[in-house]
């Protein structure tokens, strides 16, 4: 976990290359990580990722196909109260394309205004009988912010959807 270091701006791409099979757990908590494409970048290095949990950084957006990982369960970027959020803008187009088994997604930004028509789409149809549930919030939300479909292309999976 990465806790409350305002100098931490960037983390090389590389960094946890001996140790990606170990990695089950990423968190961070009050740094100025904003490269949104090196921080996804190395997420993507992770094949046993479990939960990624980032709070009060400075990532701005969720790249397009940004989770690709089959055991990923919870994600979590900002919580609702101004301390710990996410100053996220939009959601890239399948950006949680390939997580069969993601139960709990939540996203509160105050500057999230877009979410891309497939942002949420899924990769495959799921005979599982587990819901996500997907929780996101933000002030400048509206119903411009979600194209026609886009939060409707979840095939055969369960949701439970708090906007």
């Amino acid at each position: 976990m990465f806790q409350d270091n305002i100098l931490l701006t960037i983390i090389d791409e590389y960094a946890f290359y001996n140790s990606k099979d170990y990695i089950e757990v990423f968190e961070t908590l009050n740094t100025n990580l904003s490269d949104s494409n090196t921080i996804f970048s190395i997420l993507r290095q992770f094949q046993n990722l479990r939960r990624i949990s980032m709070h009060n950084d400075r990532l701005t957006n969720i790249p397009d196909y940004a989770f690709n990982h089959t055991n990923l369960i919870n994600i979590w970027f900002g919580l609702e109260n101004r301390r710990t959020n996410q100053p996220i803008k939009s959601i890239g187009q399948y950006a949680f394309y390939n997580v069969p088994n993601l139960r709990f997604l939540r996203i509160f930004s105050p500057y999230l205004i877009q979410i891309n028509k497939y942002s949420f789409a899924q990769h495959i149809r799921l005979s599982s009988n587990t819901t996500l549930g997907i929780y996101i919030g933000g002030q400048l939300l509206n119903s411009t912010s979600f194209p026609l479909t886009s939060l409707s292309r979840f095939r055969n999976r369960r949701i439970y959807l708090r906007l």
